[in-house]
């Protein structure tokens, strides 16, 4: 979904997923005690019942714990997905920590999970962390009410629920390269026809949701868009879910995106005259493509890209750098050096190791004191190497939108949040509105939302470790414009 640029490694390109810990919270009641969850006897003079969110990358995890006092001690179990109960060991409970051990029975004891947490004030939840494989994990729980039903630590309370005035089924096409693309097509009620709506992920292996920390963005436009009178088909990328098939670049995005397009366009529901995509950040890059040589009415971009990556790539670096502390000219030195990573990925395996070897060097003589052997180099550069040279990332940083947008005449909507940190809002609004025909900018709706980050949230800074703490999932006004705006290209009633 989210490009990212990396300091370190010099080049990155993945899915976002945010490391900050989060705010501090609490919960529950209970004197301080410890105990390793099996070897108290005394009577049970006390229970509490808790719902953890584990937050492992950009997914969460919720599973419920329960935890007993027996005399001045706690015990604790978890419930895990498969329907087991573990041990928590090490069990301490007082008004303001939380610590527990998962204990895994059979398994090395190092491979324990040990977690702390501090309680908030109002002891209604906790918030903390451990360390597992030498990543840090945090955690997130709050205090269930007797008879209460496990919930998440972080609610997202926008995504939908059934049932549903339309209908969902799933539905697999054909890949170009024989694959199966899985997802899912809902259909509005009534004979139709009906036009129709393709959603386009952003980079990542997204599932047809583009679910991060939670959030499901794609459940919660195709759920407005369906009930606004459009068919829409959110399908799973290659890599996840029940896709198939080989995870490539974006060229082979482009492709079957394509194939998607020319497939609903013989659902006999679908209006084939009235198709259109709504893509969101690289998938920005895949629309205009698949646009100019499929039958596609009408497009929205959300934050989507419109440069190349190694454009791309500086700029984030930049915003980041400065959101540091910064100086400009640190910023320009990041920016210089992102750039002829870029430049040079490009170029060939040979130029590009030899820029990474260039700009590795002094970093490695302030770092060990010496001059490095060429070994030492060799393994500083292996890992940015064998990135920049990964095929997604060559498409990406070759792959220039504003060539397809130059060919484009049919209606688009662009809009990007103000506080985007990955997509920024000027550059991309400016470079779509210069790229596109004087015939086509006729057709063009550009807008920047104030207040809105990457994923179309209400946010202070629009950094990407605040998509895990911000409860909405995809700002309702937003929505109602995509919608809207859609609604007058297509007229689906």
């Amino acid at each position: 979904m989210v490009v990212k640029a990396s300091v370190l490694a010099l080049m990155c390109v993945a899915a976002c997923k945010g490391k900050d810990s989060g705010p501090s919270g609490g919960g529950g009641s209970g004197s301080a005690a410890a105990s390793s969850g099996s070897g108290a006897s005394a009577a049970t003079t006390g229970t509490e019942r808790w719902s953890a969110t584990f937050v492992v990358g950009a997914t969460l995890r919720d599973l419920p714990l329960s935890f007993a006092k027996h005399g001045a001690a706690w015990t604790g179990t978890l419930d895990v997905a498969s329907g087991k109960t573990l041990p928590l060991g090490d069990v301490k409970l007082d008004p303001e920590h939380i610590a527990f051990t998962i204990e895994k029975p059979g398994a090395p004891k190092e491979t324990w999970e040990h977690y702390e947490l501090q309680r908030a004030k109002d002891a209604g939840d906790a918030s903390g962390g451990g360390v597992v494989g030498g990543t840090q994990i945090r955690v997130r729980m709050v205090r269930l009410a007797e008879g209460e039903a496990p919930r998440s630590a972080y609610p997202r309370p926008q995504t939908p629920k059934p049932p549903f005035p339309y209908e969902s089924r799933e539905l697999e096409i054909a890949a170009p390269d024989g694959g199966k693309l899985a997802g899912t097509l809902t259909v509005p009620p009534g004979a139709g026809p009906f036009p129709a709506v393709v959603l386009l992920s952003g980079s990542g292996q997204q599932d047809r949701d583009e679910t991060i920390f939670g959030h499901k963005p794609y459940a919660i436009v195709a759920d407005k868009l369906t009930r606004q009178g459009f068919v829409v088909y959110r399908f799973d990328d290659r890599g996840t879910g029940k896709t198939t098939g080989a995870v490539g670049t974006l060229d082979t995005e482009i492709a079957d995106a394509g194939a998607i397009v020319d497939a609903l366009a013989k659902q006999p529901p679908i209006d084939p005259k009235r198709i259109g995509l709504v893509a969101h950040s690289t998938g920005g890059m895949v629309a205009p493509s698949v646009a100019t040589a499929h039958p596609v009415a009408f497009l929205v971009s959300l934050a989507g890209v419109a440069v190349t990556g190694r454009e791309l790539v500086p700029l984030q670096l930049a915003i980041s750098a400065r959101a540091g502390g910064a100086t400009e000219d640190q910023v320009k030195q990041l920016v210089d050096m992102q750039t002829k990573v870029g430049e040079a990925a490009i170029a060939g395996p040979a130029q590009l190791q030899a820029v990474l070897v260039e700009l590795t060097r002094p970093q490695l003589v302030q770092a060990l004191g010496h001059p490095p052997t060429d070994q030492e180099i060799a393994q500083a550069i292996a890992k940015p190497l064998a990135d920049a040279q990964a095929p997604w990332t060559l498409s990406f940083f070759k792959i220039d939108p504003r060539l397809a947008w130059k060919k484009l005449e049919i209606p688009a909507l662009v809009i990007v949040g103000e506080r985007d940190t990955q997509v920024p809002a000027d550059i991309t609004i400016k470079t779509v509105e210069d790229s596109v025909s004087k015939t086509a900018r006729a057709k063009l709706t550009t807008k920047k939302l104030p207040e809105l980050n990457h994923l179309f949230q209400h946010a202070k800074t629009g950094a990407t470790d605040e998509y895990l703490e911000i409860s909405e999932s995809f700002d309702p006004a937003a929505l109602e414009l995509v919608a809207s705006w859609l609604t007058e290209q297509a007229k689906p009633h």
